[in-house]
């Protein structure tokens, strides 16, 4: 998998704190049921998401570019 660029939806506190509302996957405009965890690295600022519908969780990351990206992850559970 490999990360896409999308658009994204977001909300902005007085704080200056996001909270992205919904984004856009393969050309449809999905709305964020959950938000998991969240962190920030070298690529950005990430939001491990969970879409409405379908069931749909991605890394959407925001780059120290201004940019959004999005990248699929399994919904399956891993065994280790």
């Amino acid at each position: 998998m490999s990360y896409q660029p999308v658009d994204v939806e977001i909300r902005v506190t007085a704080e200056g704190d996001i909270t992205p509302l919904r984004f856009t996957w393969r050309g449809s405009w999905y709305s964020i049921a959950q938000i998991g965890r969240t962190w920030a690295d070298e690529d950005g600022d990430h939001w491990l998401i969970m879409a409405a519908l379908p069931h749909l969780i991605v890394d959407l990351v925001h780059t120290h570019e201004n940019r959004w990206l999005a990248e699929q992850k399994s919904s399956r559970p891993r065994i280790v």
